[in-house]
């Protein structure tokens, strides 16, 4: 796991680009600008997971307070997916926060997914917001608590 800087940005953007051609991915958060990449990257954290100098996967995280953290975004490269990357990336973050520590975050209902992977890692479904994507799709929302 490597904590990520404004120097990561073109990384992070080249990963984002290689979604663009796949269908149905434009409304799983996939519309962040490079601007938006870039005021994530000095205000909040982002740690990545590389192999072989490569970002294989990211995540950014916004720290709501001591205890409570909410994810913006993981995106792993679609060539690299079931191989373990974000789990790991995930479970490495996870360990660096003091407890008790909540984590939030929402997902568009049709990126399953990215669902299964929340789920499998313990997070509970806590409500949805109907309409909330540009596409009209429901975001759900997920929170994953240690004590």
């Amino acid at each position: 796991m490597k904590l990520l800087d404004t120097s990561h940005l073109s990384l992070l953007s080249k990963l984002r680009e290689v979604y663009r051609p796949l269908p149905d991915t434009d409304s799983f958060g996939l519309m962040w600008s490079d601007d938006l990449l870039l005021k994530s990257l000095q205000r909040q954290e982002a740690y990545g997971y590389f192999e072989d100098g490569e970002l294989c996967a990211f995540l950014i995280v916004r720290n709501v307070d001591a205890s409570i953290h909410e994810i913006d975004m993981m995106m792993t490269h679609p060539e690299l997916t079931r191989r373990g990357f974000m789990e790991q990336l995930f479970q490495n973050w996870l360990s660096t926060c003091q407890r008790p520590w909540e984590v939030w975050l929402d997902v568009h209902e049709k990126n399953v997914p990215a669902i299964r992977f929340y789920e499998k890692q313990g997070f509970l479904l806590d409500s949805h917001r109907a309409n909330y994507y540009p596409d009209g799709g429901a975001a759900l929302l997920y929170s994953l608590k240690c004590n």
